[in-house]
């Protein structure tokens, strides 16, 4: 009798225990249950970032992104090599007085003090483009292995007009190197002995072939 009236109360107290146990979340489900929160929440993974997908070293960076510029080299003692002339003699300094004078010459070249000519403290003859300052060549004489002349162009960025200009006053420089090497060959008294030339050339051309390396001269 007292089994059959504990009965209902036994089934009840088991029913309840599994019950209990299936809805109440135990150690190790509640921590599946975090990180079922962690995994709704949205992603921020930096391979689906914008910085990702566009710039560096993205999946697609190199697609959309062009990569930076390289730095500018302005350094003002290193220039861009415009031609270099080979020469088997030079009598330096007096080469450099008649460049220099030559140069001051064309400052007024085609306008008023377009150009400032300069001679620095190393010797290098310099040319400064005054209207938009933009760049500047120099004329640099060596006398190892003979001599050379070369002549860069300095300036990070030269404006198209500096170009132009500068292209027009190489040709005159180049006509009067060719004067001072070989004097004019269309007037007797004005040739050169060999003995006075402040220069030789090592190749009878090597003034047509810097020449090639300029733009076409105008007429």
């Amino acid at each position: 009798m007292i089994a059959s009236h504990l009965l209902p109360f036994l089934t009840w107290v088991v029913l309840s225990a599994v019950l209990s146990t299936a809805f109440v979340p135990s150690a190790s489900r509640q921590r599946m249950a975090s990180c079922s929160v962690k995994q709704n929440k949205p992603m921020t993974s930096t391979r689906m970032s914008p910085l990702y997908l566009t710039g560096g070293n993205g999946l697609f960076g190199g697609m959309f992104n062009k990569s930076p510029p390289p730095p500018v080299d302005d350094d003002p003692e290193k220039g861009v090599p415009i031609f270099s002339i080979k020469l088997s003699s030079i009598k330096i300094g007096g080469l450099r007085i008649a460049l220099a004078l030559h140069c001051i010459g064309q400052t007024n070249t085609p306008d008023k003090n377009t150009w400032m000519a300069n001679k620095a403290e190393d010797g290098v003859v310099e040319m400064w483009y005054n209207p938009d300052q933009s760049a500047m060549f120099s004329i640099t004489l060596s006398e190892t292995d003979g001599g050379s002349i070369e002549v860069d162009r300095h300036g990070p960025r030269p404006s198209n007009v500096y170009q132009l200009q500068e292209g027009l006053q190489l040709h005159k420089l180049l006509d009067e190197l060719e004067f001072l090497a070989f004097g004019n060959p269309e007037d007797a008294e004005e040739e050169i002995k060999d003995e006075d030339r402040l220069l030789r050339l090592e190749e009878e051309d090597a003034i047509d072939k810097a020449r090639k390396k300029l733009p076409a001269r105008g007429a």
